[in-house]
């Protein structure tokens, strides 16, 4: 599921990738949680919950220091089956749980553009999930020595460095195909940028952002 922004269809004046080059292509607009193919008007949602007098069933929490030794304990054997000497400590903050794994040669557990870490966190999420059995549980992350917030640490100073370029240059500067969750933080990102928008186009897996002056 994607909570891209949704960016606008219009044709800009000039457009180029990240590397310089030029190109001609339409923008298509984003899908996400504002999209017409995010698969339920606001109009839906709401005459579901109409059907639920309370809204969503409030579920009883589960307790932290179960979640903590749950995902502990999974990660633990999933990185010895890597055959991978690290360390692993969750902590819960309001409602989400991350899960820091440090070590030495850790490269394996990240692998290209994070999907081996993005993998490794969806699969922890799901364990936590079949033992809460119905109960609410947090939020899932999960991190290899601090490499996410070094990502997005040098994914926001990219985006501001293109965003001035393409108010200077007056043209539409595309990013290479990027991961859902890096999507969203460029659009995330450039909504906080004057003069700039932001909209997705293509297909996953080539998927691509692109940042467009402002008219």
């Amino acid at each position: 599921q994607s909570n891209e922004k949704r960016g606008g269809g219009q044709k800009s004046s000039g457009q180029g990738k990240v590397t310089m080059s030029e190109s001609n292509n339409q923008e298509s607009s984003d899908s996400g949680s504002g999209g017409s193919d995010s698969g339920r008007s606001n109009r839906e949602r709401s005459s579901g919950r109409a059907d639920r007098p309370n809204g969503r069933t409030q579920r009883e929490p589960m307790d932290n220091a179960e979640q903590i030794r749950v995902v502990e304990e999974f990660l633990t054997g999933l990185i010895n089956a890597f055959g991978v000497t690290a360390t692993i400590e969750a902590t819960i903050n309001d409602k989400d749980l991350i899960a820091n794994i440090n070590g030495e040669n850790l490269g394996l557990l990240v692998g290209p553009r994070l999907a081996t870490l993005d993998a490794l966190q969806e699969v922890t999420r799901l364990a936590l999930q079949r033992e809460a059995d119905g109960k609410e549980y947090a939020r899932v992350g999960v991190d290899v020595a601090g490499i996410r917030t070094t990502r997005r640490e040098s994914l926001e100073t990219f985006v501001r460095s293109v965003s001035e370029r393409a108010q200077n240059e007056g043209k539409t500067i595309v990013f290479e195909e990027m991961s859902s969750a890096d999507r969203k933080q460029v659009h995330d990102l450039a909504s906080e940028i004057d003069g700039v928008r932001s909209v997705s186009e293509g297909e996953d897996p080539r998927r691509r952002v692109a940042i467009v002056p402002a008219d």
